[in-house]
């Protein structure tokens, strides 16, 4: 199964995101720390044949993953966002409220990022061939293509609400019903046809979805808030009916009312405070526009704002194309800085896909997956659109006093030109140089580079696939080999990092890269003493040949006790193994066992 894939089903599987306190990798499994450990489908999870083992105790999940343990966690931390604190380590950190909002925005997204960037694209594609006149735009090839480019964005509060009723936990098509409403084709040319709508004496807002990103987010929580207040009180034979009809009745309606003049409120404010600045320094509105446009998009006052701008800040349509320009391609330029700084190949094809669609003048799907998630690159791109945009202004200002005056057959676009490219380059030397990419505390190795395993006590050699289990002996824990040891000293076979270590286990992380498990015993539970006297600890550095250990199996007794110590690869995926030349039985401390390239 794609890791990928497999992460968001053991996620969802799990209780999503919310229900991590702790994710912990100790060679080949995941010890995740639960909030509510009732919310994990234990049965679905034993069915994934990824899946080895699974334990559930207490608050402690245990998933046995084998090779494929390493990536599931990288992609834990990447969808989770849990911070890692130690290399195999990571814990919910608290963030403050602004924050943890664009978080929740962000990842509402997160499904739909790849089909609202193809979807971004073919817009973008579609807009520039109408453009260019290429498909006449009463065609029926331009009405088609144009319903397939703008259906999601046109309907975009349905795919939000069904995100967001699987964060919420709440009824998926209850909320979905509540959002297409908002978006009813009735609905939407009965407010146009009206100047000042209104329900009941409140005033309420156009539907559409450039202003429904957020109130569908708060309608869907506030749903699932009132969901499970009246399942409580209804009565069990009829909650399934009643629970259901007040919703719908009454969400939709609150949604127009309370969001109307609120964002009405919103507007007013961002217009006076515009008002205030122009009164200060006449350039200082083309910057505030400039910076603020996206926010303003996604507070859903953007479009309404720039059409009251044409009066208000007494700007020409020229002037405000021009500012709309600056905001879309400084998205662009903050996208193409991540793009160069990240490492993530995941991130970069994201990266990739919005650039394009940015560039096309499509800058939503950038947003939602690269600049806003990660934060920075979109300060970096509001900062960059409002300089871009005060610089327009005030060389606007000089060339029209003389003696700069230019002749009026001369066009400004060139200027404009100009100033929006540098705007997008000043966005990426910005992106890339504030964007902190969350990067790994183990060193990457190269395949060129060689690192040599040495045997780490005297004892007879073995290969995994004559050990009798069905863990070792078929390579779901990575390459290897195993010894019967034959004195007690277990000494480090690379330079490296203790990363975990118990009664039976010890795993290493070489200077290289490479995560060494070392297993004493194959049923140890066998056992009634620790198979390990530790001379480390978790953490220690530590150089090859140093003491870490000393065995404490017992050599008599039963004898179907086997003694027999893998030493195992874990990520032997990553690497190319090979063992000595001729095969030796014996193995002396010291002694080359396998080679890593």
């Amino acid at each position: 199964m794609d890791r990928q894939l497999l992460t968001q089903l053991i996620l969802e599987l799990i209780g999503g995101g919310r229900n991590l306190l702790t994710l912990e990798l100790t060679h080949a499994t995941l010890v995740v720390q639960l909030k509510k450990p009732d919310q994990v489908q234990t049965d679905s999870l034993t069915a994934i044949n990824d899946i080895l083992s699974m334990t559930l105790q207490d608050q402690q999940l245990r998933l046995g993953l084998g090779p494929n343990c390493r990536q599931v966690y990288q992609q834990l931390l990447t969808q989770t966002g849990l911070t890692e604190s130690t290399d195999g380590f990571a814990q919910v950190v608290k963030k403050n409220g602004l924050s943890q909002l664009i978080d929740i925005l962000t990842d509402l997204f997160q499904p739909l990022i790849y089909v609202l960037i193809g979807a971004g694209i073919t817009k973008g594609v579609i807009d520039v061939l109408l453009a260019l006149t290429i498909i006449p735009p009463a065609s029926i090839t331009a009405i088609i293509l144009q319903t397939v480019s703008n259906s999601l964005f046109y309907f975009l509060p349905i795919f939000i609400a069904a995100t967001a009723a699987k964060r919420f936990q709440t009824d998926q098509f209850i909320v979905m019903t509540i959002a297409a409403s908002l978006v009813y084709p009735g609905v939407m040319q009965f407010m146009q046809s009206v100047s000042s709508p209104q329900f009941k004496g409140a005033a309420i807002i156009m539907a559409n979805s450039s202003r429904y990103i957020w109130p569908i987010v708060v309608c869907v929580y506030v749903s699932s808030l009132l969901g499970r207040w009246l399942n409580k009180h209804f009565h069990e034979s009829c909650r399934t009916l009643l629970t259901p009809f007040t919703l719908l009745a009454v969400m939709m309606p609150a949604t127009l009312i309370i969001t109307g003049p609120l964002l009405n409120t919103v507007r007013q404010l961002v217009m006076h405070g515009v008002d205030i600045t122009q009164t200060i320094a006449p350039m200082l509105p083309l910057g505030i526009l400039a910076s603020s446009w996206h926010l303003l998009q996604i507070l859903g006052i953007g479009s309404p704002l720039a059409n009251e701008g044409l009066t208000f800040a007494q700007l020409p349509r020229s002037q405000l194309a021009l500012i709309l320009i600056l905001a879309t391609y400084s998205q662009s330029g903050a996208i193409l800085g991540v793009w160069i700084k990240t490492h993530d190949l995941h991130l970069k094809r994201l990266c990739a896909g919005s650039l394009l669609a940015s560039l096309l003048g499509v800058s939503l799907p950038g947003i939602f997956a690269v600049t806003l998630r990660y934060k920075t690159p979109f300060l970096c791109a509001m900062v960059s659109a409002g300089i871009g945009a005060l610089a327009i202004g005030l060389l606007s200002l000089i060339l029209r006093v003389p003696p700069a005056t230019l002749p009026e057959s001369v066009s400004y676009w060139p200027i404009a030109i100009s100033a929006t490219v540098l705007t997008a380059m000043c966005s990426t030397v910005l992106s890339y140089w504030c964007y902190q990419e969350h990067r790994p505390h183990h060193k990457q190795r190269h395949k060129a580079d060689l690192e040599t395993i040495y045997a780490p006590f005297n004892g007879h050699l073995r290969p995994l696939e004559q050990l009798d289990d069905g863990l070792f002996s078929i390579g779901v824990m990575g390459q290897g080999i195993a010894i019967t040891p034959i004195n007690t000293q277990l000494r480090a076979p690379v330079d490296g990092t203790v990363t975990q270590i118990d009664s039976h286990t010890l795993t290493l992380t070489s200077h290289t890269g490479i995560e060494l498990l070392i297993q004493t015993g194959l049923n140890n539970h066998r056992l009634d003493e620790p198979g390990l006297m530790a001379h480390c600890q978790r953490g220690d550095q530590i150089t090859r040949g140093q003491l870490l250990a000393e065995l404490t199996h017992p050599s008599h007794g039963d004898e179907k006790l086997n003694l027999d110590v893998p030493i195992v690869i874990t990520n032997s995926e990553n690497y190319h193994v090979t063992f000595p030349e001729h095969q030796i039985t014996d193995a002396t401390f010291n002694q080359v066992i396998m080679t890593v390239n």
